[in-house]
């Protein structure tokens, strides 16, 4: 009788114990008042939170308007011109992911900008622009210097990624291990995928990385082309590449 009831009280604390972990770990989300709910409206009437990071301040939702703020429509699923698709393929994705757009769309003629800040409106509503290269590197260096090195699950990805959507991965400090110590910079980084796009033949390929990927467009590159930064949920770091396909977009206040 004795040592049931020591097994019982042994049960009833191991998940108390549990849950202060994971209260510890909580400790690293994001303050409130770094964050504003509906504090900027698309042109399609959207509102979008946004949030404080360092000296920036970022939408924490992907772009889903399907125009721009003159009105101008932006097609759905073309080639060779400004462009937006459904995540994945499928409309339903887009009230929670956003649009994916081309980077022509994402500029809307403007020129490709390397300054910090951009200076590139393009998609973006009014007192709101997209990010440059120099301006996510900004955004880098912040996070990097918040983190503390003595705890594993504290890396760039898991500070910028949303705390559900991602592929499970067995690599710790990945966004898609524990995911639920996720997004302690309140970025809320959701895996969209992206759009492969063949410029060369005119024509879409296919949907990829949804799930696994975020993809993110910057101001910085000319014609179809720019540099993006991408997570991945199996991996520690935020990447830069360059990119043609169909993305996500962040805008970033002026």
């Amino acid at each position: 009788m004795k040592k049931q009831f020591v097994y019982l009280i042994a049960c009833m604390l191991v998940p108390l114990f549990l849950v202060s972990c994971d209260k510890d770990k909580g400790k690293e989300s994001v303050p409130e008042e770094n964050i504003t709910r509906d504090a900027v409206m698309d042109a399609d009437s959207n509102m979008y939170d946004v949030v404080k990071i360092g000296n920036q301040v970022w939408m924490t939702e992907n772009l889903r308007t399907t125009k721009y703020e003159d009105g101008t429509p932006i097609p759905l699923d073309t080639v060779g011109v400004p462009s937006r698709y459904c995540p994945n393929g499928n409309a339903a994705n887009v009230k929670k992911y956003g649009y994916l757009y081309n980077f022509r769309a994402v500029m809307n003629g403007a020129h490709g900008s390397e300054t910090n800040p951009s200076g590139v409106q393009g998609i973006c509503p009014q007192g709101w622009h997209v990010p440059s290269d120099a301006e996510w590197q900004e955004l880098e260096s912040y996070v990097l210097s918040q983190l503390d090195p003595g705890k594993q699950y504290q890396t760039i990805a898991k500070g910028l990624a949303s705390a559900e959507g991602w592929m499970t991965s067995d690599n710790v400090g990945a966004p898609g291990n524990d995911p639920s110590s996720n997004n302690y910079m309140g970025f809320f980084a959701l895996p969209a995928g992206k759009l492969l796009i063949s410029i060369d033949e005119d024509r879409l390929l296919y949907y990829d990385g949804f799930g696994s990927a975020a993809y993110f467009w910057s101001a910085t590159g000319s014609d179809n082309a720019a540099m993006m930064r991408y997570l991945d949920s199996n991996s520690q770091d935020i990447s830069r590449d360059t990119s043609s396909d169909g993305i996500s977009v962040r805008c970033l206040k002026d």
